[in-house]
């Protein structure tokens, strides 16, 4: 189906559909500058087209945990994983900038993204990373899903980031 640099492309298998989802990720080519191009190129072709909603798979590590604080910044957070948080917050940044006309979604997880039953039971929240009673912020994989296609439908999340977590 090509690539997001080809929309002309996916632009043709999706002239049908509803929605698209972009699940991206720049580990696979090492070049972290994959997500924000990817976020720019998804942007302009949907602009000029009927199809206008899209909803991006985000990470959680530009989330707050306090006031001008990133989950990125905590000491623990994996190095390895860095390049990727840092690449989605400059796709972040590149949705937030954008003047298109796309409703788009940005979507980030909780902390831990994990195995797990589907409960169908998630909370909504904004730029701050979501914990439980306990301090724990955690979403299984399947609600995490639920969760993303929960959004498709609703209008109260165009043209913003949440996040999603027990």
């Amino acid at each position: 189906m090509g690539t997001v640099e080809q929309p002309a492309v996916w632009l043709a298998y999706a002239k049908h559909a509803d929605a698209v989802v972009a699940s991206l990720s720049a580990r696979r080519n090492g070049n972290s500058d994959t997500l924000p191009h990817a976020a720019q190129t998804l942007l302009e072709a949907l602009n000029g087209s009927d199809l206008k909603r899209l909803l991006w798979v985000g990470g959680a590590g530009s989330l707050e945990t306090a006031a001008g604080v990133k989950v990125i910044d905590d000491p623990h957070f994996p190095a390895a994983w860095k390049p990727e948080a840092q690449a989605q917050g400059r796709a972040l940044d590149v949705f937030r900038a954008s003047k298109a006309d796309v409703d788009w979604t940005f979507i980030s997880p909780a902390a831990l993204i994990e195995d797990g039953e589907r409960t169908g039971k998630y909370r909504v929240g904004g730029d701050q990373l979501l914990v439980d009673e306990r301090g724990v912020s955690r979403i299984t994989i399947a609600d995490y899903a639920v969760a993303l296609l929960d959004q498709l439908d609703r209008k109260d999340s165009l043209k913003k980031r949440i996040a999603v977590a027990y």
